[in-house]
């Protein structure tokens, strides 16, 4: 019955023009098929690892520098016109990544990559959300975010699974096919100027505004704003995993063309505990969590660094990526229940921006650990985990 009334609302958001052309672009954009086979394609092209992470520097270096920018365009233009933009800048960007060949032709790429997520980030919620009946927002604004949110898991499962069997035969191909979801994207945006829409012009903070938030934020809530660094910290040193899980697959002599069941059977299990956050939050406590999350993540990196089994090799990478499901949501809620609700979305813009400086600078070392070899890389960011995990108590209480 539940899950009939959920298909049943659905339908009726997917009559909506707006939403539906949101939904469709949104599932395009994430349908990327070389994400199991990227770190192939990028050594192939003379990158080593520390320049691998390195771009995920300029990546979130050009999002921090967009952001202000594209939020004072969003207020002159709308938001349509940002999400159109976004999208064109993704398709500009996917013929610079397939024929990029050099490290700085990759900057260029991620560069391009970062201010196209920047135009999108936040506009398509924004234009979801005023779609909707205002006297029902409240009550289907869940649903509407979660037909978003599957669309956009629908296109990532998807280019998981097909994603490795075009990386077996070339990880080239796998680039040059992901370039079709991308202008598909592109086209069901342009579906957004055939629809009016009913999104409030806000207004910009000035950039002197934003400085003296973030110095006030710091000295009046240090535990808030360090909870924060530990989120960044924590996903740089998780994430990863989506990276350093081909080599250390290689290691063990799985095919290529598995990578992407593999990935996805992860990502599929972490979703499950997602799922169950708020029962095992109720029963252990947020502390308790958070630290069983770091904890066992982390040594399921020791794990890998230690074993040379296939099965072993793959249920670590599997317990990395699901047993770190509950962080985010976790950390989200608890930074939100510490702020007031005047300046809420000022305050987490502050705790995110100066998050993501910490979390850049992290990249460059994990990459550089790449190249001192698997069992180093392992090692490190396992103990690293341990270490957050353990420090959580100090951060959040129950």
């Amino acid at each position: 019955m539940f899950f009939s009334r959920r298909l049943t609302s659905f339908r009726a958001f997917m009559r909506v023009p707006v939403i539906r052309w949101l939904v469709v672009s949104h599932f395009f954009a994430n349908l990327f098929f070389y994400s199991t086979t990227i770190v192939l394609f990028q050594q192939q092209r003379g990158l080593n690892y520390t320049e691998i992470f390195l771009l995920e520097t300029v990546l979130s270096g050009a999002i921090l520098l967009a952001e202000l920018p594209s939020s004072i365009l969003a207020d002159r233009f709308g938001h349509r016109f940002m999400i159109i933009l976004g999208y064109a800048l993704a398709l500009i960007d996917m013929p610079l990544f397939l024929f990029a060949h050099h490290f700085w032709m990759f900057v260029l790429a991620d560069a391009i990559s970062g201010l196209s997520l920047a135009c999108i980030s936040g506009c398509d919620s924004a234009l979801l959300y005023n779609e909707l009946p205002p006297e029902t927002r409240e009550k289907d604004g869940n649903t509407a975010f979660a037909l978003l949110r599957g669309a956009g898991s629908a296109g990532f499962f998807l280019g998981l699974f097909g994603g490795s069997f075009f990386g077996a035969y070339s990880p080239t191909l796998a680039v040059a096919v992901s370039i079709i979801p991308s202008a598909l994207a592109f086209v069901a945006s342009l579906g957004l100027l055939g629809s009016r829409s009913r999104v409030p012009r806000e207004t910009s903070l000035p950039a002197w505004r934003i400085v003296r938030d973030t110095w006030l934020l710091i000295r009046s809530q240090p535990g808030l704003v360090a909870l924060g660094i530990w989120q960044a910290l924590a996903f740089g040193l998780i994430n990863a995993i989506f990276w350093y899980d081909q080599p250390y697959l290689l290691r063990v002599h799985v095919p290529v063309f598995l990578f992407g069941p593999i990935m996805a059977a992860a990502v599929g299990l972490q979703t499950f505990f997602i799922s169950h956050t708020a029962t095992l939050q109720k029963r252990l406590g947020t502390p308790l969590l958070l630290l069983f999350s770091g904890v066992v993540s982390g040594c399921c990196y020791l794990v890998l660094a230690l074993v040379t089994a296939a099965p072993a090799t793959i249920l670590a990478i599997a317990g990395v990526v699901a047993f770190s499901a509950w962080q985010q949501p976790v950390i989200e809620n608890e930074l939100n229940r510490r702020l007031e609700d005047t300046g809420r979305a000022t305050a987490l813009s502050t705790v995110s921006l100066i998050a993501s400086v910490a979390g850049m600078a992290l990249n460059a070392g994990i990459g550089r650990l790449g190249d001192l070899g698997m069992e180093i890389t392992g090692l490190a960011l396992g103990l690293s985990l341990i270490v957050l995990g353990l420090m959580i108590p100090l951060l959040v209480r129950r």
